[in-house]
């Protein structure tokens, strides 16, 4: 198989597995809104805002480099190196879980009142301690599986961990546990997932326990590492300042309505059929310029398509969409997704451009324009969120990423040498801007004329791409390969 073609299987076979754990995620949410109501699935919401956050402290870089050097180890049949490198990098992730998650355990009163300014939820905090126990080891092998190229386990047990969540929480919010209830069943899914993720590992990369003895460059782990730490953190922080500063300036049902919201947000990049993830460990492995320009071009183009229409196609249907899933008492959200709705653009981009230069061992080009853009980000929610509220939240945000993007594009074309042409972007941006005025002529008060004018919106934006030239031949014979390849590979499985 060529390289061409095994990318795009990689990428239906991750953006498959991430569609469907995306929807269950999604129905999650609904259901869990809808049982818990919106005070309830704040606090929920509170318990993961504080698990996001600390996932920072207990990663700093460690799960990217773990992705970038087993994966180039493994190219080059290093095969016990790369179980070195596990197991290193494995010590250090231990240690930073076990301190971060009992500093949370120990003081979980003091982080509710002086660091979220939510005294009422410090039970809620300390749960998040064990959360992120089980989260954090989860995240390290869920990255594992990235690196050795694994893809089918790697979406194995993201859907299966969506899975387990919705079903134990759906069972134990109905038995009457609350939100306690919801919280519980993220304990047992990661417990779950864990134990599959261990037999997995013995069975099929058995490197990783291997007894032979590989000294490990942790020199070269540190200089990658170093600059994967600080966009690691700085670009944590910078992902999840909106909702941290929610936490601190508005209530409790403000964060349950903005995480309805982000999770639409990020289910636009998940729903895509076309993943960072999956071309990471290509980026990381390919050492010719020319091929890793064709895989970035061709990442932002295939991207681009996509990203565009399904962003303006959920912000002109946000409202009705949120009181056809959520109900009355969520309508909020619907304001705070018209407006976040947009950030998939720029945030689906700057992922993949960003990951392109880690795997290039260029991660200090991310992390050094996030540390200036993460103050402009607190400054602006710091401003807007008295001002407008949550929504004050999601246009900060939408101005700090699209700052992002125009200056990543800019180092990549100017600083990189990666050419790309402009018009894979102008070409949907324009398309779906017709089929977004187009549809915005119109009234529609129901999900049914709502899915109506849907069609339509897709139908003008397919006719307008054409028009311009923004789909051809070339792409729907490179889809249709795809599809066919991760059909027969799934079928193998």
């Amino acid at each position: 198989m060529g390289i061409k073609s095994e990318i795009l299987q990689s990428n239906i076979i991750v953006s498959s597995g991430k569609n469907i754990s995306a929807v269950i995620a999604l129905l999650f949410s609904v259901v869990m809104g809808r049982m818990l109501g919106p005070y309830d699935y704040g606090l929920f919401s509170f318990c993961m805002v504080v698990v996001s956050f600390s996932l920072i402290f207990t990663n700093l870089g460690i799960n990217m480099t773990l992705t970038r050097f087993i994966s180039s180890s493994i190219g080059q049949n290093e095969f016990f190196k790369a179980g070195g490198i596990v197991r290193l990098l494995f010590k250090y992730k231990v240690f930073l879980t076990i301190l971060i998650s009992f500093i949370i355990l120990l003081f979980p009163d003091y982080l509710a009142a002086n660091i979220f300014n939510k005294p009422e939820a410090a039970n809620i905090v300390f749960f998040a301690g064990f959360v992120l126990i089980f989260h954090s080891f989860f995240d390290f092998f869920y990255d594992f599986f990235l690196g050795v190229k694994n893809f089918y386990t790697y979406s194995i047990i993201h859907v299966s961990q969506q899975f387990f969540k919705f079903i134990f929480a759906t069972i134990l919010v109905y038995l009457g546990f609350g939100v306690t209830g919801a919280i519980y069943a993220l304990f047992i899914s990661y417990i779950l997932i864990l134990v599959y993720v261990i037999f997995t590992i013995k069975s099929k990369h058995n490197f990783v326990f291997s007894s032979k003895k590989i000294k490990t460059k942790k020199k070269a782990l540190f200089n990658f590492g170093i600059w994967v730490f600080l966009s690691t953190v700085v670009g944590g922080a910078y992902g999840i300042v909106d909702q941290v500063m929610i936490s601190m300036l508005l209530g409790v049902t403000d964060i349950g309505y903005y995480r309805i919201s982000v999770s639409w947000m990020f289910a636009i990049t998940y729903l895509l059929p076309i993943s960072a993830y999956a071309m990471y460990p290509y980026f990381s492995s390919s050492q010719d310029k020319k091929i890793l320009a064709s895989m970035v071009q061709k990442s932002i183009k295939y991207a681009a398509m996509f990203v565009f229409p399904a962003a303006f196609l959920l912000s002109a249907f946000s409202t009705i969409f949120i009181q056809f899933l959520y109900g009355e008492n969520f309508l909020e959200a619907g304001s705070i997704l018209r407006i976040l709705s947009f950030v998939a653009i720029p945030l689906m981009m700057t992922i993949l451009i960003a990951t392109f230069f880690s795997g290039i061992k260029r991660p200090d080009v991310v992390g050094k324009i996030t540390s200036i853009l993460i103050l402009l980000n607190v400054l602006l929610n710091y401003f807007m969120i008295p001002l407008y509220g949550a929504e004050g939240a999601a246009i900060a945000t939408l101005i700090s990423k699209s700052l992002e993007l125009a200056i990543l594009l800019w180092v990549l074309r100017v600083v990189i040498k990666i050419k790309f042409s402009v018009s894979n972007l102008w070409r949907p941006l324009v398309s779906a801007l017709g089929g977004y005025l187009l549809i915005s002529l119109f009234s529609f008060h129901s999900i049914i004329e709502s899915l109506f004018f849907g069609i339509v919106f897709v139908i003008v934006y397919s006719l307008l791409m054409y028009i311009v030239g923004g789909i051809a031949e070339e792409e729907l014979n490179y889809l249709r390969k795809g599809f066919q390849l991760a059909k027969k590979r799934l079928k193998n499985k």
